[in-house]
Parts: C-alpha cells; sequence; structure tokens
C-alpha cells in the first residue's frame, strides 16, 4: 500500500488528540480514486453508518411510561431542531424535518409526555400549534444530544477544518439529491 493510501499525511496520522484509535479508516479514499471507487465505498459505509447512529442511547430519562415507548432518534431529530430554532410551529418544524405534519405531530407528542417539550396555541393564529422546549429541561437536552453526536464529533475533530467544510458541503449536496430524487418512481 502506498503513503496515500495508508493515509500518512492525513490529519488523524499521529495526532495526539485520538488516542486509541486507528490513524485511518479502514475505507480511506485515495487522491487518485475514481468516483465509481468512492461511490463504492460510500455504499458500503452509509448504512454501518445509519446502524450506528440509530443504537445510540437514550438516558433512561427519556422513557415514556404511559405507552411503554422509547425515545429514539427520530425523537433527537426533532428535538435538536427545537433547541435549535427555539418555538415554533408544527408546520415550520415538519417542513424543516421533511416529514409529514402528522409524523411530526406524533413525533412532538411523545417529547411531550416525555417532558421534554411543551405545545401550545399561537395566540395570533389559535388554529396554529407552537412547539417549545419545556421549562427546566434544557440541561437533559442538552446531555442527551450532546451524546448522541459525541461519535460525529470526534469523527469531525479528526479532520482539518477544511476538510470538515468540504464533508459538510458534500452531506448537504447528498441530502438534497435525496430530496429531489423520485423514489421508486413515486417523487421525492
Amino acid at each position: 500500500m502506498d503513503a496515500r493510501a495508508a493515509g500518512s499525511g492525513g490529519p488523524a496520522a499521529g495526532r495526539p488528540d485520538c488516542p486509541g484509535r486507528p490513524t485511518e479508516p479502514e475505507h480511506a479514499v485515495a487522491a487518485d480514486e475514481t468516483l465509481t471507487e468512492c461511490t463504492s465505498k460510500l455504499r458500503q459505509l452509509l448504512p454501518r453508518v445509519a446502524r450506528g447512529l440509530r443504537r445510540r442511547s437514550v438516558p433512561e430519562v427519556t422513557q415514556v411510561a404511559e405507552d411503554e415507548h422509547s425515545l429514539g432518534p427520530r425523537h433527537g431529530a426533532a428535538l435538536s431542531l427545537v433547541r435549535e430554532l427555539g418555538p415554533s410551529t408544527v408546520g415550520r418544524l415538519a417542513t424543516d424535518l421533511g416529514l409529514s405534519l402528522a409524523t411530526v405531530s406524533g413525533t412532538y407528542a411523545d417529547l411531550e409526555r416525555a417532558g421534554f417539550i411543551v405545545r401550545t396555541t399561537d395566540p395570533d393564529d389559535r388554529r396554529r400549534t407552537i412547539i417549545s422546549l419545556a421549562p427546566g429541561r434544557g440541561d437533559a437536552v442538552g446531555e442527551w444530544l450532546d451524546g448522541a453526536s459525541a461519535p460525529l464529533a470526534r469523527a469531525l475533530g479528526r479532520l482539518s477544518p477544511d476538510e470538515r467544510a468540504i464533508f459538510v458541503k458534500a452531506m448537504s449536496y447528498l441530502e438534497a439529491e435525496l430530496a429531489t430524487e423520485p423514489v421508486d418512481g413515486l417523487g421525492p
């Protein structure tokens, strides 16, 4: 294997802030790999990444006792958005999450039963519902989201600022392609 494939000059090589971690991932990309080779590697990696993210543990405090369901990754994404945006309408959250109103309403109902959010009626339009973080739950929400995103933060920490920007740009392009491409001929 040549130096490029081994990644000996890569940002993680010999980094003291990554003890016990491999210096280069199994699917490292050499600068001269073709688009087809990179696509093949990503086709193998993305399902593993998705499984790993779904397996992230959710703190015991998030157990929804009434219906014996627990909160999972979809709830984390919904909660993260409310934390980022502040009080928002269900419609805005559904649009930003790329989900139907019914799905988002159910997700936030679970979060309300768990005590993480509160729903109120918009005083300017009584037909609209406003979702907000529940008072006093900001620390618990932060702990959950920080724990769930820790592997991502560690992986991004192994990249230079330029590499992080390229990675985020590539993921944004992928998300946009997935949002506009028909699924089984049924439309986006």
